[in-house]
């Protein structure tokens, strides 16, 4: 409640190629991987610390509800796609507005 209650805008820089990596092991410390998830880092450049955050979200989640042991490639893969879409349709609506 606290948050709704101030009109400040903060503005954060986009994260480097060494902080997306270390924002990708701190979100998924926790997880099994089938892969090596510093290996993505280049595919998220240009991407905020939300948006980085939401696909590994996603991609445990996927996890969870299929059951599987470990979080496979492909459900991180899919999680960058729908990322990659969400971010598209923002900018089209901005552009259109």
């Amino acid at each position: 409640a606290a948050w709704r209650r101030f009109d400040e805008v903060m503005l954060f820089d986009l994260p480097t190629l060494h902080q997306i990596r270390s924002t990708l092991r701190l979100k998924t410390r926790n997880f099994p991987l089938e892969f090596e998830v510093s290996d993505y880092a280049e595919h998220l450049e240009g991407m905020s610390f939300a948006e980085i955050e939401r696909i590994c979200l996603s991609a445990i989640k996927a996890s969870i509800l299929a059951r599987d042991a470990a979080v496979p490639a492909r459900l991180f893969e899919h999680a960058i796609d729908a990322e990659k879409r969400r971010i598209s349709i923002r900018q089209r609506v901005r552009t259109n507005s």
